[in-house]
């Protein structure tokens, strides 16, 4: 009895995974004929992302935040097939346009450009590099009182 019930439950977890594999290439082939799809995303803090659009054959890298703001386009055939296939299925390191780096310091270069025209304006760059700075601040707060308070208890008499 307990030979038959583990032979029909491999049977039905089989059944599963081929299931499993069958949607996943149906829904695969299916995205591919879609003019729009999202290909992946970094998460940059609460609500806030960094998302890489494809539409037609142009990459679109988008950031998502109380708003969406568009940061870059990459129509270059090249550099798309290329950034495709890293983001699709290749392994290895993330060339220098996907790092958060670079995008970041991208975003200090809008910075900079919107206020030579002093358009009074919030982005999202702003307001993440402002909150990078206030982060870094409160670090350096804290640090400084530990090392205060590691000072106080060497030096105390009692």
């Amino acid at each position: 009895m307990t030979l038959k019930v583990l032979f029909f439950l491999a049977i039905i977890i089989g059944l599963f995974f081929v299931l499993i594999r069958l949607l996943a290439k149906r829904n695969r082939s299916a995205a591919f004929g879609r003019p729009l799809r999202s290909l992946g995303g970094v998460p940059l803090g609460p609500n806030k992302t960094l998302q890489i659009v494809s539409i037609g054959k142009t990459l679109y890298v988008v950031g998502v935040g109380d708003n969406v703001q568009l940061l870059d386009k990459i129509d270059d055939e090249r550099k798309v097939a290329e950034l495709m296939e890293l983001l699709t299925g290749g392994s290895g390191t993330l060339p220098e346009q996907l790092t958060i780096g670079h995008w970041l310091g991208r975003l200090r270069d809008r910075k900079a450009a919107i206020e030579e025209e002093e358009l009074p304006a919030s982005s999202f760059g702003q307001v993440f590099h402002q909150k990078l700075q206030q982060i870094a601040s409160s670090k350096k707060r804290t640090q400084q009182q530990f090392e205060q308070k590691q000072d106080e208890d060497r030096y105390d008499p009692s």
